[in-house]
């Protein structure tokens, strides 16, 4: 039987994600999100500095806490599943991240888990673009009807430039976006222009602003993507690494 901690380091370039996680598991929030006299509402504060990963979990009970133990142990605080998992994360002390393969499904789930602690959020699509946005809008309101207390993410690309339209539209409890720009074909001299942006449309908004980090480079990038974002005030994290494109099982949303 292969262990849980042979299978997730088959994840390729899974160990400079759980490095670096480490490092930052031990940052708090940003004090952006304190309210002031005069200053935005907040709608929604993260629970902590929120480090999402994946992990292809085994069947067994037994080996799945081996796999959550080892995630922990490297300053991750939550994962990608299903619910099926959430029991998993329950006893484990892990946030799940839940997704579904039908998210009418997942909704009729919400209204019992609006006061589960080990609930962070409900992973809606990935990369919509403005004529999509009303239903996402819809979605957004239907699940915040069915649970207020946790957010829905829609993840943003950054260089379609959208994100004021998908704030306005939509309004989210969380901003979620990424922006690989590692890769100098994805514009990497407009990163701090997003960072900013979009952390400072979050603020004015009073939601957290979330980063998806693309996990196939160096260390030493990789450090300076995750405290370049946590310097302007992203609160949470998760990841996409080579390796988990090729086998992890995407979530997407259906047609509302």
């Amino acid at each position: 039987m292969v262990s849980a901690a042979e299978i997730m380091t088959k994840t390729y370039s899974l160990l400079h994600l759980l490095l670096c996680a480490s490092l930052c598991s031990h940052l708090v929030a940003d004090e952006s999100q304190i309210e002031t006299p005069g200053s935005t509402p907040i709608r929604y504060r993260v629970p902590a500095l929120m480090m999402v990963t994946w992990a292809e979990w085994p069947e067994d009970p037994a080996q799945q806490d081996v796999m959550a133990g080892f995630i922990k142990s490297h300053g991750f605080n939550a994962v990608e599943c299903e619910i099926n998992l959430l029991e998993m994360c329950r006893r484990n002390g892990l946030y799940a991240r839940l997704g579904a393969g039908n998210i009418n499904e997942l909704h009729k789930q919400a209204s019992g888990l609006r006061d589960d602690k080990s609930v962070f959020a409900y992973f809606i699509s990935d990369r919509r673009r403005r004529n999509s946005f009303p239903g996402s809008a819809n979605i957004a309101r239907a699940f915040a009807e069915a649970d207020p207390n946790h957010p829905t993410i829609f993840i943003n690309r950054a260089i379609w430039g959208e994100y004021y339209e998908f704030v306005e539209t939509v309004k989210p409890m969380l901003l979620d976006y990424y922006h690989y720009h590692w890769d100098g074909r994805r514009h990497p001299e407009r990163r701090y222009i997003y960072l900013r942006s979009i952390c400072e449309l979050a603020r004015k908004n009073g939601i957290p602003a979330m980063r998806c980090v693309g996990g196939g480079v160096s260390l030493p990038q990789l450090r300076h993507t995750m405290y370049t974002s946590l310097a302007y005030g992203v609160q949470a994290f998760h990841f996409w690494t080579l390796g988990c494109s090729a086998t992890r099982k995407r979530i997407t949303s259906p047609s509302s």
